[in-house]
């Protein structure tokens, strides 16, 4: 008898929790779009300490983003930020010198604070990108196939709603795979793709003649999310050098050296060429075209030299496009534009 009544018992409490889980179940509403001091103020630290390419800040970063976070969880930028955040601890871990094992809670956490982006700002389709992108790497790591499969397909959802900016964020994840791997010719595609959509034109990808590089920003001037994703800006000082950097290391792993060869080449014809901090890592390339194939196909070893991996696998793989030199950064007033939609679109912005 007392065996029934514990049971009933249970079931009475289990029908009262299932009751009451629609009311912890809520979404949660976002934060308005101005920012506190506070959260103007470690926004502004976390761009800084990217710009100068200062990893081993990352710890005391975070803290002040976790800190902003706690007064403001919903915040869709503190989410993201916080992602930004994890995201390049957990890309550019080659800067570490001992590398932790537990390197790969930093992607699960970039996962888990773009996620919480995406769900208090569906708006932005860059932060749906970085959420796609993040569930193919680690669901890579984690030999998770649901989460690589669920991954790629919200990446091509991404890319439909802003091609220019997340043809090359899947693309680039995608450029981890074998050289070999069905998707891996995809990836580059997709990088082709991205290239194409930035000078406004088709480009002949057997013998590509990159000589209108310099033009593009004149182009895409007209289009406002082409003029955000294809130039150098404030939020990514070298974009252009290092969406090159990145598309002729692909080429090379692919083993397509002549189109790699004038990938790189065109880098220098890019205004800002000379003053970016990884110029000489491109020149490098040049010289070694032939013997970085079988480099690049090497799946990331730690030990080899950081400047004869593929660029995903560098130690500059977030810096490579986000670093300025010492002298930009001294002469530039790094700070962040008063319109935040350089860099976070909300609402009528990202139509």
């Amino acid at each position: 008898m007392r065996k029934v009544i514990i049971i009933i018992s249970l079931a009475a409490v289990l029908g009262a929790c299932i009751r009451l889980a629609p009311a912890f179940e809520e979404k949660k509403t976002r934060s308005t779009f101005e920012d506190t001091p506070q959260e103007a103020k470690v926004q502004q630290y976390f761009w800084n300490q990217l710009h100068q390419g200062h990893y081993d800040s990352l710890p005391k970063v975070l803290d002040r983003l976790h800190a902003a976070y706690r007064q403001d969880p919903n915040d869709f930028k503190l989410a993201a930020h916080l992602g930004f955040a994890y995201a390049w601890q957990f890309t550019e871990f080659r800067r570490q010198q001992e590398v932790r094992p537990s390197i790969i809670a930093d992607g699960d956490l970039a996962l888990r604070y773009f996620n919480e982006a995406v769900e208090l700002n569906s708006e932005d389709p860059r932060l749906l990108g970085f959420k796609a992108g993040f569930m193919l790497a680690t669901g890579g790591v984690h030999k998770d196939d649901k989460r690589s499969t669920k991954g790629y397909f919200l990446g091509r959802k991404a890319i439909r709603m802003w091609p220019s900016f997340n043809l090359f964020s899947i693309g680039y994840v995608l450029s981890n795979l074998p050289a070999d791997h069905e998707r891996y010719q995809e990836a580059i595609d997709l990088q082709w793709r991205n290239l194409e959509a930035c000078l406004c034109r088709e480009i002949d990808r057997s013998n590509p003649d990159l000589d209108d590089i310099d033009r593009i920003p004149e182009r895409v001037a007209g289009d406002p999310l082409k003029g955000r994703a294809c130039v150098n800006s404030w939020i990514a000082p070298h974009n252009v050098e290092g969406f090159l950097l990145n598309l002729g290391d692909m080429l090379v792993k692919g083993g397509d050296l002549n189109a790699a060869r004038e990938v790189y080449e065109s880098a220098r014809r890019v205004e800002e060429f000379h003053s970016w901090p990884y110029c000489h890592k491109l020149e490098s390339r040049l010289r070694r075209l032939e013997d970085n194939v079988e480099l690049f196909r090497r799946m990331g070893d730690v030990q080899q030299q950081v400047d004869r991996q593929v660029f995903i696998n560098t130690r500059f793989a977030c810096t490579g496009c986000h670093q300025k030199s010492e002298e930009e950064f001294a002469q530039q007033n790094d700070t962040i534009p008063l319109d935040r939609n350089t860099y976070f679109l909300s609402g009528s912005a990202a139509e």
